[in-house]
């Protein structure tokens, strides 16, 4: 896919956008997977559909994006991580060996365990809103939001069962796991709390925490927790190496760029699941920035019987009321901020999945996930349809939108909100999706 040379050497990337989408229809059957290669400045080579059959009465559909990374390049660190253990929360995680994936549904209340090679998926009732989850070794952990309780499960013949139970406090949302296997940690969010939990689900530590936690980022090194707040937008770091650690406040600056003339401030939200690179050099954050403060300059009715961007004042590529980003916080030697932070411009250009016509797409990131040597992150838009890539070194090739910059980038539609996304075999980059 691709048929002329990018402005970088790569078939159909150029910046801020791709030429050549690739002329696919999509089966219509319930439950396929959809295979991408991408280069290493993340373009798409190749894009095949392959049916994989139905789920019977399962409305969850698991679609396999797979995007070829590059090779992993080890760690500095003396711990080397575990690149299969997430690092960040999540909804979807691969198995040790990256032969299958395990997807959490809290609208039909199940976990699904999807065979890679095979295609076939099984699922798990499990009542109670599963949220996140998080595997590490063989112990698979999710929490159960409407119950207030993590479960652990095993796998015992291709299959997923229960193994254990604990009741942890109310609204249980983020989970993440060390990768030593000895520690996990959960976001009690209306209870404004992270509990640091032991292997069998006892508790441990409780760490206070404002403002409704709901994300957790957990650094390779295991040293330190990284937490996001839905109110306000909190980014918090805890130094696990302290017996009561005291939050540590990771601001976001003041960026400019709202109003009529372009001098207010745009208020910032997190919108999604972080991330720490295997390197342990960056935090990656979903962020928001809207202008909250200017009203549009036509009504709503009046959009809806013509062009709709003006009620959303949008200008194409460029600032919005609107602007999803993803901030990459820098990490010193031991997991702590070091000061330094990158806001990639997430806007950009997307195939329609059925016409085959690009689009503008601009909506938020729901989570974050980096090739195994952190040139790459990847991220899902829900309320689009789509899966970014991103460049994350925005030195040489960026073009700058204010505070923003834009990397090289990818879009893919998935024709279904991708929701969580996963690092399996070989590098492989798996996507979950759930049609209705």
């Amino acid at each position: 896919a691709g048929d002329q040379e990018g402005e970088h050497g790569v078939s159909g990337v150029t910046i801020g956008h791709r030429r050549g989408a690739p002329d696919l229809e999509p089966p219509r059957e319930p439950l396929y997977s959809r295979r991408v290669h991408l280069g290493l400045t993340g373009a798409v080579t190749q894009a095949e559909y392959t049916y994989r059959g139905t789920m019977g009465s399962l409305p969850l559909l698991l679609a396999c994006a797979v995007a070829t990374l590059p090779q992993e390049v080890p760690a500095a660190d003396p711990i080397e991580p575990d690149p299969t253990v997430a690092t960040g929360s999540t909804s979807m995680v691969a198995s040790q060996d990256g032969a299958a994936l395990y997807a959490v549904s809290a609208d039909d209340g199940i976990v699904v365990r999807f065979d890679v090679e095979s295609g076939l998926a099984t699922s798990l009732p499990l009542p109670g809103e599963p949220s996140r989850i998080a595997r590490v070794n063989g112990r698979i952990y999710v929490t159960l939001r409407a119950q207030r309780a993590v479960v652990e499960l095993a796998e015992d013949g291709g299959t997923l069962v229960e193994v254990n139970r604990a009741t942890v406090g109310t609204e249980p949302l983020g989970v993440v796991a060390a990768t030593a296997g000895d520690r996990l940690y959960v976001a009690l969010s209306t209870q404004e709390q992270v509990v640091e939990l032991d292997a069998e689900l006892g508790v441990v530590r409780t760490f206070p925490i404002s403002g409704h936690p709901s994300w957790l980022a957990l650094h390779p090194n295991g040293t330190v927790l990284y937490v996001a707040s839905q109110v306000g937008g909190s980014l918090w770091a805890l130094n696990l190496r302290t017996e009561v650690p005291t939050p540590i406040p990771i601001p976001f600056p003041e960026v400019i760029g709202a109003g009529r003339e372009a001098d207010l401030s745009f208020s910032q939200r997190i919108t999604g699941d972080l991330s720490v690179d295997a390197t342990g050099t960056r935090l990656g954050v979903p962020a928001l920035f809207v202008d909250n403060k200017t009203p549009p300059k036509h009504s709503i009715e009046e959009a809806e019987q013509g062009d709709p961007s003006l009620y959303y004042a949008s200008i194409g590529l460029g600032l919005s009321p609107n602007n999803p980003s993803l901030a990459l916080f820098g990490l010193d030697e031991d997991g702590l901020p070091d000061g330094g932070l990158d806001l990639l411009y997430a806007v950009g250009m997307a195939p329609d999945g059925e016409t085959g016509d690009e689009h503008i797409v601009r909506s938020f990131l729901s989570n974050i996930s980096f090739s195994a040597d952190g040139s790459m992150a990847y991220a899902c838009m829900e309320g689009s349809e789509t899966v970014v890539t991103l460049a994350t070194d925005p030195s040489g090739f960026a073009t700058a939108y204010g505070d923003f910059v834009a990397t090289p980038s990818t879009w893919v539609s998935t024709d279904a909100g991708p929701r969580g996304l996963a690092l399996a075999e070989q590098g492989d980059l798996q996507v979950e999706m759930l049609e209705q």
